[in-house]
């Protein structure tokens, strides 16, 4: 007997139980890293998302990120500083084309919606490069 097609919440509980495994069988960030490469891995990431002003990587960030002796050299290392312009009046961080490399769809910090929105924004760079 064949099952129909799963229903929407099966499929979001499904999709949301493969991530699962695939984070746990994926994590880095507690064995291995070094806190100057988590600040890089978090810092990319968050970057992944969009432009951010300097102000909201800070909100956006843990203390732990933003207070470590590297994050500013990393910011400059993996974002290029776009300068005000008449339509956004402050200055913000853009990820550097070549930070891409580090891109992880299933990075375990992103919500659902964050998931998806970065991954739209590879598949954009992806389509540019």
């Amino acid at each position: 007997v064949l099952r129909p097609a799963l229903s929407r919440s099966e499929a979001v509980l499904a999709e949301d139980c493969v991530r699962l495994f695939i984070a746990i069988a994926s994590e880095r960030e507690s064995v291995g890293l070094s806190d100057a490469l988590r600040v890089r891995r978090a810092l990319a990431h968050r970057l992944f998302l969009g432009d951010h002003s300097f102000s909201n990587l800070s909100e956006t960030l843990s203390r732990r990120v933003t207070e470590h002796e590297s994050f500013r050299r990393t910011l400059r290392e993996v974002a290029v500083y776009l300068p005000p312009d008449a339509s956004v009046g402050h200055g913000r961080y853009r990820v550097r084309p070549e930070a891409w490399a580090e891109f992880d769809p299933f990075y375990q910090h992103y919500s659902h919606a964050d998931a998806h929105k970065a991954m739209d924004n590879f598949r954009t760079h992806m389509g540019n490069s």
